[in-house]
């Protein structure tokens, strides 16, 4: 359950809600008016958010460049469905696989092979 206390409140207890949420290392919600306006946490639980933030800001940075060198690939063509993608990569896996059909492509293998003897 969320703590949260009134501003006044905070404000008077400054050094208990400091220390509450460090030990319990839960976030306090602090309300003026009777809504949300900030939030106490402590350095430990800001800084895994600072690093979230920039990890997925990470991401985000790839994302962009995967995209920009896909349309510097594509030049003027466009980018064709995802259906027409995912035919072709199905029939190029059934022809990488001669020995294999359509049908026992998926198949299970038997139970007694596959297995290590020990």
């Amino acid at each position: 359950m969320q703590r949260t206390m009134s501003a006044t409140e905070a404000r008077i207890h400054f050094g208990e809600l400091m220390q509450h949420v460090v030990e319990k290392q839960e976030p306090v919600i602090v309300e003026r008016r009777g809504q949300p306006h900030v939030v106490v946490i402590s350095v430990d639980k800001y800084q895994q958010l600072l690093a979230a933030h920039e990890e997925r800001e990470g991401w985000r940075e790839l994302v962009r460049q995967a995209r920009e060198q896909i349309r510097a690939d594509l030049g003027e063509r466009d980018l064709p469905p995802p259906e027409d993608v995912l035919r072709e990569t199905r029939k190029e896996r059934i022809v990488a696989s001669p020995g294999d059909s359509a049908e026992t492509a998926g198949a299970a293998i038997p139970p007694d092979q596959g297995r290590l003897a020990l």
